[in-house]
């Protein structure tokens, strides 16, 4: 491979041939980033380093000229950028590379998380069901015996939307799936959920006796009670008023039968109305600027968005910068969203109560109906039986109620706990981190050789996606040893994505012993690379060309010429 670099920053003309290695050398300030950097930025397709925008291009133009290029070309075909235009073409297939490899970027600089992101990508980590199965056995999900075939047909589905839309749009549905389960909670218990809470949350009128009850039992004493009352109600001695008073109530029943159906129709289509609002709101897109996240083929920044149709599904979208006006559009569906879904749940809660106090009108009614159909009379039981067969009933109804509460809000946190064990699992810090653990091994072991390769100490990524040096945290390091655990990951992480040559500048900061060690990296993994350092012009030059490994470059001037045996 060689390259061709013309006006470049201080560069006015380089020609840096890199089959092999390249050893680009000169004073400080010489000019050798400014040939390291249009390579890199050719191999890895950038046309705007240092964090420039594309009307900065400008700026890595030569002072005094008016253009800039770079060319790049291999053995099947080239890339040249021009600037300041920024523009990039391409020829046949040309050579390519990483921004890791090419130093544009650094896996040491990372935050632990964007490391595991990156190694996953770079290892082809996708867990499988039996990873998947795995995870739920360790978790203690799976309550079917070892010998049952269908233990795992619970997860099904689970399984079923990893395949289809990816392991965060699974965990995102369990945790949406949480948040509904803890809305049921409140919704039965009046009370905010909260774990602690609901281990040892009881309704009002539980007794303890009543855990050694079941439904049935109690729902057999309700009945018996009730049928105590309407014996006692029907043979109650009442006044010649009180009849009067039954009858006119009764009369109403036909018209609470309609207020009821008319209560039921309005509380169903505005409950409807609620869900409409629900589903809108959660269409919404978010009124924030997604940073994304790389592509593992070509880079570019990738964000999971709502399918079209208001599907609840996710699909994946190139991230753009989102203007200000967009952001602001995007608060105020927000905002219209959220009201339209207050308003709509403020109006389904009222037609609830509507519909409720419909009920209990028309059971009145009936109930007076009941009462008359059954003989009421100016003879028959005291007011005071009655009152004490009604405290009967009341107190087993109390207790069938609270028995119900309590076992459907045992039920619901029980589903709640296991819900937040599976989002665990789904989350980035269950299956796939455990499945990365076990590639992690694998990948610094490659470590370990390529620091074996130059007689360094070792280098090693930790369970924690910590970076270590010699067994000891990155940021304790000094300068020399930091530089070689960015360039141990450097070469290991080209070998692994296939880039076809490494950039390395600064190699100045290692001494004779570290530079050497450098070089014997390179060579023992085969991997052509360009590599900077400043080196005064007395200097001994390394016998690259002699031992057939390469060239040495000197930059002086804004030129750069080949020395030291070079043919």
């Amino acid at each position: 491979m060689k390259a061709q670099i013309q006006n470049f920053r201080g560069i006015e003309s380089a020609e840096i041939d890199f089959d092999k290695i390249a050893l680009v050398t000169g004073d400080n300030a010489a000019g050798k980033t400014s040939a390291l950097l249009p390579i890199a930025c050719a191999l890895a397709g950038v046309t705007t380093p240092l964090g420039l925008r594309k009307t900065d291009g400008g700026m890595l133009v030569r002072v005094g000229t008016g253009r800039a290029q770079v060319d790049v070309t291999g053995p099947d075909g080239g890339v040249s950028i021009e600037w300041p235009k920024a523009e990039r073409s391409t020829k046949g297939t040309p050579p390519g590379a990483s921004k890791i490899a090419v130093g544009l970027e650094s896996i040491v600089d990372m935050d632990p998380k964007d490391r595991g992101t990156l190694l996953g990508a770079l290892l082809k980590i996708i867990p499988n069901r039996d990873d998947l199965n795995q995870g739920l056995t360790d978790a203690g999900m799976i309550r079917a015996p070892k010998d049952d075939p269908d233990r795992f047909a619970p997860f099904d589905k689970v399984w079923a939307t990893i395949e289809r839309d990816g392991w965060d749009a699974a965990a995102e549905r369990a945790q949406k799936a949480g948040t509904e389960q803890k809305g049921a909670w409140r919704q039965i218990t009046g009370e905010p959920y909260g774990s602690k809470k609901a281990d040892t949350w009881q309704p009002d009128g539980w007794d303890g006796a009543l855990a050694q009850r079941s439904k049935e039992s109690l729902e057999s004493d309700v009945a018996a009670e009730r049928n105590e009352l309407e014996f006692k109600v029907g043979k109650q001695a009442v006044s010649a008023e009180r009849i009067a008073e039954l009858e006119a109530l009764a009369g109403t029943i036909e018209d609470r039968e309609t207020a009821l159906d008319d209560a039921k129709k309005s509380a169903s289509w505005l409950r409807d109305v609620a869900t409409a609002a629900r589903t809108a709101r959660e269409a919404c897109l978010p009124a924030t600027q997604s940073a994304g996240h790389p592509c593992p083929s070509c880079g570019t920044k990738l964000e999971l968005v709502p399918a079209p149709g208001n599907t609840g599904g996710k699909q994946l979208a190139t991230v753009s910068e989102l203007s200000s006006t967009e952001l602001d559009e995007r608060r105020k569906a927000i905002a219209s969203a959220d009201g339209a879904l207050e308003k709509a749940n403020s109006e389904a809660r009222a037609a609830a109560s509507k519909e409720s106090e419909a009920n209990s009108t028309l059971s009145a009614a009936r109930a007076a109906r009941t009462e008359l159909d059954g003989g009421a009379t100016t003879d028959g039981a005291s007011a005071a039986e009655v009152d004490k067969a009604r405290e009967a009933v009341r107190r087993a109804e109390n207790a069938l109620k609270a028995f119900t509460t309590k076992t459907e809000a045992d039920r619901i946190h029980a589903a709640i706990q296991r819900n937040e064990t599976l989002v665990g699992i789904l989350a980035t810090s269950g299956v796939r981190r455990a499945v990365l653990l076990r590639a992690l091994a694998t990948f610094n072991e490659r470590l370990a050789t390529v620091c074996a390769d130059a007689k360094w100490e070792k280098v090693a990524m930790t369970d924690a996606m910590t970076v270590e040096y010699a067994d000891r945290p990155y940021a304790l390091l000094s300068g020399s040893e930091k530089y070689r655990a960015a360039a141990t990951f450097q070469v290991a992480i080209a070998e692994l994505d296939g880039s076809c040559a490494c950039v390395m500048d600064g190699a100045d900061i290692l001494d004779n012993a570290g530079r050497a060690g450098l070089m014997r990296m390179l060579v023992a993994r085969n991997m052509p690379a360009v590599v900077g350092m400043t080196m005064a012009k007395s200097a001994p030059v390394p016998p690259l060309a002699e031992k057939g490994l390469g060239f040495v470059y000197r930059v002086d001037n804004g030129k750069s010429d080949v020395i030291g045996g070079a043919e």
